[in-house]
């Protein structure tokens, strides 16, 4: 086999992409959902009207389920954290989304110089590598594109101009030819951050709206809360930004390990 077919052959891994979808749904949605199922939940039960019905009571009534109801009550659980979840991590999306568009207005009326993918590509590897990775793969060519009228659906608050599904066609490509390259675990670190954002906040208001927590504790709370979504979105950010550029920066190595893979000096029976 020769080292271009066994590097294609090699992203053909249907386990690997169920692996990957099953952990970005587990951290990204079911978790935080069942989070902020259980902080809505006790929210629900201080706000509920009837005397004696607190955080005790419901838990006293849960031990009581047991077998079918038990199952039957799991199953709600998990389809309600999953629901909660998504909307969840497509409120932390949107927020991210906002604040990243806010810090690009504030970054180019400051006038900070932005070097783009491929000139960070060209500067890494050089003109040839660029030039014949741009001819091989044109949708790379819209990694450059800024401001383009035409939008396009894009997910993950991305705004959809022709560098969002540029950037998609890098992920496809290495996941299919070259797994090992992958931005993969990027994508779920990404998710996992901003879904985070919303239990966050549900935490905060529970630590203002329940009367036997000290003022110094709710306080406390509520700091480390703020600080606790200002540091996830502000990470997520970075991330997404450095995503875009493993991406490309990572199908123009695959390029290059091709190109070496077929003209490496092979080494004779004798040397071996």
């Amino acid at each position: 086999m020769d080292p271009i077919s066994g590097l294609a052959s090699a992203g053909g891994n249907t386990a690997g992409r169920l692996t990957h979808y099953l952990v970005l749904q587990l951290t990204s949605v079911i978790l935080p959902g069942a989070v902020a199922l259980t902080e809505l939940t006790m929210l629900g039960v201080h706000f509920y009207p009837h005397p004696g019905h607190d955080v005790t009571f419901l838990l006293s009534v849960l031990a009581k389920v047991q077998g079918g109801g038990a199952i039957l009550f799991a199953a709600l659980g998990i389809g309600a954290s999953f629901v909660i979840g998504y909307v969840t991590r497509a409120i932390g999306f949107a927020l991210t989304g906002r604040v990243e568009r806010i810090s690009a207005r504030i970054a180019r009326r400051r006038g900070r110089p932005v070097r783009s993918d491929l000139g960070r590509v060209r500067h890494v590897l050089g003109d040839e590598i660029t030039d014949e990775l741009t001819d091989l793969h044109p949708p790379l060519a819209h990694t450059d594109a800024d401001g383009v009228e035409v939008k396009l659906p894009a997910g993950g608050a991305h705004q959809g101009d022709g560098s969002v599904h540029a950037f998609e066609y890098n992920k496809l490509w290495l996941r299919r030819f070259s797994p090992v390259l992958n931005v993969d675990s990027m994508e779920i670190e990404i998710n996992i951050l901003v879904a985070t954002a919303l239990p966050f906040v549900l935490a905060a208001v529970e630590a203002l709206v329940f009367p036997r927590l000290p003022v110094a504790f709710r306080l406390v709370v509520v700091a480390v809360c703020v600080v606790a979504i200002v540091i996830a979105l502000r990470q997520a950010i970075r991330l997404r930004q450095a995503e875009r550029w493993y991406a490309v920066r990572n199908v123009a190595f695959d390029l290059a390990m091709r190109r070496a893979a077929v003209r490496y000096p092979e080494v004779s029976a004798e040397e071996e």
